[in-house]
């Protein structure tokens, strides 16, 4: 009884117009950049090299010691009170090779550190 476009019968689900509708159509260019959460059980990528890599002192203190033999005291105290409680990775590695070759470590840049 419901005549439509050109007096066909409506049926159920169709559109009047007998077009696909698109109903957020004038934003798709605001989310064409949209990243979403992967799937569960989907293994994720995570950069390492995002986040400074820290190893605690005490480890630090162990690796030196097993590169350079017996710590002096004077030197342990020196190392905590420069660093604190931790040390980037890299950094710790510069100064092991330093203390090892009987070099400055305390500082010691970036282009004196690839030298070693």
């Amino acid at each position: 009884t419901d005549n439509l476009a050109f007096g066909e019968e409506k049926k159920k689900g169709d559109i009047p117009f007998g077009g696909t509708l698109v109903v957020h159509g004038h934003q798709a260019a605001k989310l064409g950049n949209l990243t979403t959460m992967p799937k569960r059980g989907t293994p994720m990528e995570v950069g390492r090299d995002l986040v400074a890599q820290n190893m605690p002192i005490s480890e630090f203190l162990k690796k030196l010691r097993d590169a350079a033999g017996r710590i002096e005291p004077a030197l342990n105290k020196e190392l905590k009170a420069t660093f604190g409680t931790s040390i980037e990775i890299n950094r710790a590695d510069e100064v092991i090779k330093a203390i090892c070759a009987d070099q400055e470590w305390r500082d010691m840049d970036a282009d004196q550190a690839q030298a070693l």
